[in-house]
């Protein structure tokens, strides 16, 4: 509660007392005692000519003063002058009640009442103010003896009796003012401590806020790393279920790769069966046709012979030229297998080139299963090639045998020209000995690379499956990063939920510390810096 409506309202009360002692004394309602003497009995008072121009003057000034005292509360609370104004309001309303009492030792009391209520104020110099008017009062009604009817009533007074009631004035005072003393010096401590307790509140509210900050700036940071985190981790885990998909691919690709190859490689094994089986019988045609040059006498016969054996020669060479034609289909395959393999491998080493570090051994493996797949399309070019020339030399094998029919059967009508052609023959059948021959050493080579083939594709196989193993592994510990990284930013939410949980206790603190300082500002009373102090005085509690 504000002191000033306080005392304000003592001014009011004690003013009112003064009115109602006026209006009782005037109505003769309350008996008149001296002030003097033995013993109180009613007497006549002879009341001076003056007595109502001067009580009137003393009841005046209360009055006025306090109107301006509640003007200045209502209007200019903070005035340094309304502290004055009620305490002369106080003690000039008593000083006239004992006058509107004629002096009557009673209203005298009021004075310590007066003393009492000021004391509320904690102020020494307004406590000496209104002693000071007390005293002065009473000297001067004692030595001014038109004053004396005013302060001690028409009875006889002695000395001893001003002195005895100075000197209860002056102790009641000096209590007072000793009180306010010890007050003021307990206030001023608990001030210190106050002080010193609302630097360290303030320190902590300070570190608490730059706390509450950087935890605030730490989780968000957090949480953004976190999200951040999770989208390279669902990244790698969608890259690492591409490669899975593009391994198990390239196993099932490679089996059956694999597969295609073991047939060709049987196709390449009975060619190299058959290509022997030639060559034995183009052995036995060579040596027959050198034992039937020097018998030409036996023409008919051989060229019988002879013509069944170049039927036996059309039938191989055109199971030759049937093989060729699987051989370079069979090539064809390898080759569309070399091209999807090496397509793989890119996809592969592209694919290791996104996953990082953890790619690396997987694109080595890709580049070597590349670099098998350039050799495949060397091997299978050369081999292409050679296969056009069995076929090529197919093709002339059978013209040349379909020729040596048409002159076989020419040679039967014309035995002369038997030899000539027996030459030619022979010199066919050489050469279709040397071409047997390249082909069979031809299936050899290509025996070899198939085989070569198969264990690249073995290889390969094994590769893809380890990689297969591998990136399931990867995508587990993928799923468990993203569940961390899940944990990571709930644990940033529930800390930045903490934080908002803190800013209002923060924000409560500074406010309350607010309040308080508003509190004891309105506590803070302008007596306190009136012109009667040259310092402000110490907040009351």
């Amino acid at each position: 509660m504000n002191k000033n409506k306080l005392m304000v309202g003592l001014a009011s009360i004690t003013f009112g007392l003064n009115v109602l002692v006026h209006v009782l004394h005037r109505q003769s309602t309350i008996d008149t005692h001296a002030h003097g003497g033995a013993g109180h009995e009613s007497i006549g008072i002879d009341v001076p000519t003056y007595y109502g121009m001067v009580n009137g003057l003393f009841f005046t000034i209360p009055l006025l003063l306090l109107l301006i005292s509640i003007y200045l509360y209502y209007f200019k609370s903070n005035s340094l002058i309304l502290p004055v104004t009620v305490t002369l309001t106080l003690t000039l309303s008593v000083i006239s009640m004992i006058m509107g009492g004629f002096g009557a030792v009673e209203y005298h009391f009021g004075i310590f009442m007066v003393v009492a209520t000021m004391a509320y104020y904690n102020s020494i110099p307004l406590v000496f103010l209104m002693t000071g008017i007390f005293a002065f009062q009473h000297l001067f009604g004692y030595f001014f003896f038109p004053a004396t009817f005013f302060v001690y009533g028409p009875g006889n007074y002695s000395f001893v009796m001003v002195l005895i009631h100075a000197v209860f004035l002056l102790l009641t005072a000096g209590a007072v003012i000793w009180q306010i003393a010890s007050n003021q010096q307990q206030v001023k401590t608990l001030e210190a401590i106050n002080k010193n307790s609302e630097e360290t509140i303030q320190s902590i509210i300070s570190q608490l806020t730059d706390t509450s900050s950087q935890v605030d700036r730490t989780a968000r940071q957090l949480s953004a790393n976190a999200n951040d985190t999770q989208l390279s981790s669902e990244e790698v885990k969608s890259s690492l279920l591409s490669i899975r998909s593009g391994s198990e691919k390239q196993v099932n690709q490679t089996i059956s790769s694999h597969g295609i190859l073991d047939s060709f490689s049987s196709s390449i094994k009975e060619i190299e069966a058959n290509s022997k089986n030639i060559v034995s019988s183009s052995k036995v045609m060579t040596t027959e046709s050198t034992e039937g040059f020097g018998l030409v006498e036996q023409t008919t016969e051989d060229m019988h012979r002879l013509a069944e054996a170049f039927e036996q020669v059309n039938v191989i060479v055109s199971s030759l030229d049937s093989r060729s034609s699987e051989i370079s289909s069979i090539i064809t395959v390898i080759s569309e297998i070399s091209e999807k393999t090496n397509l793989l491998a890119l996809n592969a080493a592209i694919e290791a080139a996104q996953a990082g570090a953890a790619g690396k051994g997987f694109a080595v493996v890709a580049e070597e299963v590349r670099k098998l797949s350039t050799q495949t399309d060397e091997a299978v070019s050369k081999v292409s090639d050679i296969v056009s020339t069995i076929q090529s030399d197919s093709t002339l094998a059978r013209d040349s045998v379909s020729d040596g029919q048409v002159k076989m059967a020419d040679s039967l009508d014309s035995v002369s020209k038997t030899e000539l052609k027996f030459k030619y023959i022979l010199e066919a059948v050489k050469t279709l000995d040397s071409d047997i021959n390249r082909t069979a050493s031809t299936s050899k080579v290509i025996s070899e690379n198939s085989r070569q083939i198969l264990q690249a594709l073995d290889l390969m196989q094994e590769i893809a499956e380890e990689t297969a193993a591998i990136t399931e592994s990867t995508d587990k510990q993928s799923d468990r990063q993203l569940q961390l990284i899940k944990d990571t930013t709930e644990l940033a939410r529930s800390l930045a939920g903490e934080v908002e949980k803190l800013n209002p206790l923060i924000e409560s603190l500074q406010l309350s510390k607010q309040d308080q300082i508003e509190e004891v500002t309105l506590n803070d009373e302008p007596k306190q810096r009136s012109f009667f102090r040259r310092k402000p005085a110490a907040h009351t509690l």
